[in-house]
C-alpha cells in the first residue's frame, strides 16, 4: 500500500499544478466608495492633463459609484478601479492592485506590433510547435484582434501613445482573469499562410520560470536583456540597442563602443525595447550627435492652487 501511495505521489509530481482562484471579498462598501473617492479627489485636485483626457471627471466619478457598490469581490474592485483609472489616459497615474491573486501569472507569448497587426515574437518552447514564431493573431475568443482590445481590454489601460497603449493590452490580453485552468481560444495565421486555431491560457510564475523561451534566434532561458548592444550589419553599418535610460551605466557602455561608431559609415539607434527612464541619461548619450549646446526635450506642467 505504502508502495502503491508512493507511486501516486510521484506520478502527481510529474504534472504542473494548475491554480483555481478563489476570490475572496474582504473590502467593505464603505472602504470601496472610500477609494473611489479618495482616486477622484485626488485626480481633481492635482492632475493636470483633463484637457487632453477630454473626460468630465465629476460626471465619471458619479456613474462609478454604483459599479463600485456592486462588484463582488476584491479583484473586481480593483478591475473596476483600473477602468475607472484608464479614463485620465495618462500612463504615469495607474492603481495597483495588490496581490489578491496569492501568485503572478503570465500570458506565454510576447508580441511584435507591425501595422498594428500583431506577431509572436517569443513563446514558450513547450508551445512553440503549436504557435511558430512570426505567426499573426488574427482573434480572441471569437472576435477579431482589434475588437477584442478594444471592448475587453482598453477600457482598463492607462496610457496616452497609442503604441503603449496596445503594447500593454497585449501583454495583459487575459487580465480579466487570475487561473491558470481556464482556456481562451486563438486564432494564428503562421508565417507559411496556415489559419491555426489554440487553447491558450495563463502560466504560473512557476512555470514560466522553470521554462525554456524561443525567439527568432532559437532557445534561450529567461533572461535580463542587456542595457547595451553593438551589432555589425552590411555596409559598415552599426546598430546599437539602448534598451534602458534607468541606468548611468548605459553612458559608459556607449562611449566604450566611440571607436567603433567613429568609423562607421553609419548608426542605427534601437530603442524598440527601451522602457524609458532619465532624460538627462539620453541626452547624455544625444549629445554625441549633435554639436548643439541647448537640447529640447519633452514638455510638462503641474497645478497651482491659489486659494484666496
Amino acid at each position: 500500500m505504502k508502495k502503491s501511495l508512493l507511486t501516486l505521489l510521484l506520478c502527481l509530481g510529474s504534472f504542473p499544478i494548475w491554480a483555481q482562484v478563489i476570490r475572496p471579498a474582504t473590502i467593505p462598501d464603505t472602504e470601496k466608495l472610500y477609494g473611489l473617492s479618495t482616486f477622484w479627489s485626488e485626480a481633481k485636485y492635482s492632475f493636470a492633463y483633463f484637457d487632453k483626457a477630454k473626460i468630465n471627471w465629476d460626471s465619471a466619478y458619479r456613474a462609478f459609484i454604483p459599479q463600485i457598490l456592486t462588484t463582488r469581490n476584491d479583484f473586481e474592485y480593483y478591475r473596476t478601479m483600473e477602468r475607472f483609472c484608464a479614463l485620465l489616459k495618462d500612463g504615469h497615474t495607474n492603481v495597483f492592485a495588490p496581490s489578491v491573486n496569492k501568485f503572478a501569472t503570465y500570458v506565454p507569448f510576447r508580441w511584435t506590433i507591425i501595422d498594428q497587426r500583431s506577431y509572436v515574437s517569443i513563446v514558450l518552447k513547450s508551445l512553440s510547435d503549436n504557435v511558430p514564431i512570426g505567426s499573426e493573431l488574427l482573434m480572441v475568443k471569437g472576435l477579431p484582434t482589434q475588437q477584442y482590445l478594444t471592448e475587453q481590454v482598453f477600457p482598463y489601460i492607462a496610457a496616452s501613445a497609442e503604441h503603449q497603449r496596445r503594447n500593454s493590452a497585449l501583454f495583459a490580453l487575459w487580465s480579466a482573469t487570475a487561473d491558470t485552468t481556464t482556456t481562451y481560444p486563438m486564432t494564428f495565421r503562421t508565417p507559411e499562410g496556415k489559419i491555426i486555431n489554440f487553447n491558450s491560457r495563463l502560466f504560473s510564475q512557476r512555470e514560466r520560470d522553470g521554462s525554456v523561451w524561443v525567439n527568432g534566434a532559437g532557445m534561450s532561458p529567461p533572461k535580463q536583456r542587456p542595457l547595451s548592444a553593438l551589432t555589425m550589419l552590411p555596409g559598415e553599418i552599426i546598430r546599437v540597442e539602448l534598451n534602458s535610460f534607468d541606468n548611468d551605466r548605459i553612458v559608459s557602455e556607449f562611449k566604450a563602443m566611440l571607436p567603433q561608431l567613429q568609423v562607421a559609415k553609419g548608426i542605427i539607434i534601437d530603442l524598440r525595447q527601451n522602457g524609458g527612464g532619465s532624460s538627462s541619461v539620453g541626452a547624455a548619450i544625444l549629445n554625441y550627435f549633435t554639436t548643439q549646446k541647448n537640447l529640447k526635450g519633452s514638455a510638462w506642467r503641474t497645478r497651482e492652487h491659489r486659494s484666496v
